[in-house]
């Protein structure tokens, strides 16, 4: 099976070499883990955001299916749901909204006076 996402929430873990992420679209989200006989060197480089084709086998256990491989350039690139989450930063710091002088100290219980 052939799966094409964006990478989100994108973890490994040293001492077993498993690697844990999600791919992610508009409608549907699947989750990936990548054991360690099963990963190319050019793996090194994922990360969050990326748009990447995982070809695997969907299985069901407690922690999900596994994947077979990954090609490094397939489908490569930037995702356009962390493009979203950029173009909206931008568009709040250009606003304003981020600036120190806007920041207020939380109450100290919800709908709470702070006292």
């Amino acid at each position: 099976m052939r799966v094409e996402g964006e990478v989100s929430n994108y973890k490994r873990y040293e001492a077993s070499g498993h690697r844990y992420f999600s791919l992610k679209d508009d409608g549907a989200q699947v989750r990936v883990v990548l054991f360690p006989r099963e990963r190319a060197e050019h793996l090194r480089e994922i990360r969050d955001g990326q748009t990447v084709i995982v070809t695997g086998s969907l299985g069901c256990s407690r922690r999900g299916g596994s994947t077979r491989s990954m090609p490094g350039r397939g489908g490569a690139g930037v995702g356009n749901l962390l493009l979203e989450l950029e173009r909206r930063k931008r568009r709040f710091a250009e606003e304003g909204l981020f600036d120190a002088a806007r920041k207020r100290p939380l109450p100290r219980s919800p709908g709470g006076s702070g006292s």
